[in-house]
């Protein structure tokens, strides 16, 4: 059992290990069950011995005396964590946790990055486009930015577009995708909002009426401070503050479980018209609910928006103009004064391609601005050397005794031949070149090959 894992309390149901606390002379597990995150003593958890092991000095609750096989375990917390990175570069991403450490010739782009979050801290809100061909580091962008977000304490959203779940096109289903994703500062998984709902109502509503609409300052007061300690009721606000519920469905259900009638405004717009000015007016109050949460900010990613551009030649007059309003309206939050930065990822389309289907053009037009546009670009020979060191000081991490059987001169060796093989490629891209060495290394690691017979088999 680690953080993340899931399992099956025979009282609660269904829940996600968040992290691992110590009261006393107890160990704790806090948990998402779905509708609350809540602590559970690990005796009540399947395994849940094993996470004492994440515990640094934890004493053995049997015998009083410290286990040496916890300290292990303590000791192997990097070596799991790097095994994970190693998985997930084999997958083509990255993870957040090691994004800065497997980053090259990034600088100049966190420097941008960073004086954008000074200007949001400050209450400018920013505006990103970060954009780039398939594979070339557009996705690993995002996650440095992601990352450094969360340094900064910022709260992150992210949503990836696919032109029918989550478009531009239709601003309250895409705005559903974005506060289910919401994730708080030194949250390993993103814990729903309705865990924030009481910190909010009890410390954080002056900050909340320093950036959210009167719509979320109404919500938040009709609450009864007595029912956030409803797990059903915070699963009721949960659903409806995400918009997947009705604000009269709310109402009727928080009424049955006996807490009398909460007049909650409506958070939805029902008519298309009022959708796209409703999503901007959402976006400051979710920033002002972050804030009120103990965040310094909120950062929204969007994803994939070239393919929601590929369903553009299908579009009508109608869903046309709803794409277009919904932009003018994040264009527009340039006026407001809050601690929000919203990022689009996207793949350009080739210069011939007319400006209406071509995602990166038509969204800054319409939008009217970008504070920071990056470029992803192919790595040069120089930084794809540095990434191969990087990637093998992560697998030696990984898997202790490697280092003894990959030599420097070995290493550039590896290199050597698979930068001959990347540059022979019709589109070279970093992340194939990244798997490619990663095989060399299994396969040494593994005794199923050497590094002279991985290098007489390329030519």
């Amino acid at each position: 059992m680690k953080l993340g894992d899931t399992f099956q309390h025979k009282k609660w149901g269904r829940g996600v290990v968040l992290e691992v606390l110590v009261k006393g002379n107890r160990v704790l597990a806090k948990v998402r069950y779905g509708f609350a995150t809540d602590t559970t003593p690990i005796e009540e958890i399947p395994d849940g011995e094993s996470l004492r092991s994440l515990v640094p000095g934890m004493v053995s609750a049997r015998t009083g005396e410290m286990n040496s096989r916890q300290n292990v375990m303590n000791r192997s917390q990097p070596m799991l964590l790097a095994r994970r990175g190693i998985q997930a570069l084999k997958l083509g991403q990255v993870l957040e946790e090691q994004v800065g450490q497997l980053s090259v010739g990034t600088q100049a782009i966190e420097s941008q990055f960073s004086d954008a979050f000074g200007k949001a801290k400050r209450f400018q809100p920013q505006l990103i486009m970060i954009e780039g061909a398939w594979g070339v580091g557009k996705t690993h962008l995002l996650t440095l930015l992601t990352s450094q977000a969360t340094a900064l304490g910022f709260a992150t959203a992210s949503t990836i577009l696919d032109g029918w779940g989550a478009t531009v096109s239709e601003p309250m289903r895409l705005m559903e995708g974005i506060t289910s994703s919401i994730r708080f500062p030194g949250e390993y998984l993103p814990s729903g909002i309705g865990a924030k709902v009481g910190t909010v109502k009890q410390r954080g509503m002056p900050e909340l009426r320093s950036f959210a609409g009167q719509r979320m300052i109404k919500l938040m007061e009709e609450i009864p401070e007595r029912a956030l300690d409803d797990p059903e009721v915070i699963l009721v606000l949960e659903d409806y503050m995400s918009l997947s519920l009705a604000a009269t469905q709310a109402r009727t259900r928080i009424r049955e479980l006996g807490y009398g009638d909460v007049n909650l405004p409506a958070l939805k717009a029902r008519s298309v018209d009022e959708r796209a000015q409703r999503f901007q007016e959402l976006l400051c109050d979710w920033t002002g609910f972050c804030v009120g949460a103990g965040a310094k900010g909120l950062l929204i990613v969007m994803d994939e928006v070239d393919v929601d551009y590929a369903k553009s030649l299908y579009w009508n007059e109608e869903w046309r103009s709803r794409h277009d309003a919904t932009l003018r309206a994040i264009g527009q939050l340039k006026g407001h004064r809050l601690p929000l930065v919203i990022a689009f990822g996207s793949a350009p389309a080739g210069p011939d391609v007319d400006e209406s289907v071509d995602s990166v053009r038509d969204v800054i037009r319409k939008i009217g601005h970008m504070d920071v546009r990056v470029q992803a670009a192919n790595l040069t020979d120089e930084n794809l050397i540095e990434l191969g060191e990087k990637v093998f000081n992560l697998y030696c991490s990984a898997y202790t005794g490697f280092a003894n059987k990959l030599n420097p001169q070995g290493r550039k060796s590896v290199c050597k031949m698979l930068l001959k093989q990347y540059k022979r490629e019709l589109s070279p891209v970093p992340r194939r070149f990244v798997r490619s060495l990663l095989h060399c290394f299994d396969l040494v690691d593994l005794g199923q090959s050497t590094v002279e017979e991985l290098v007489q088999g390329s030519r």
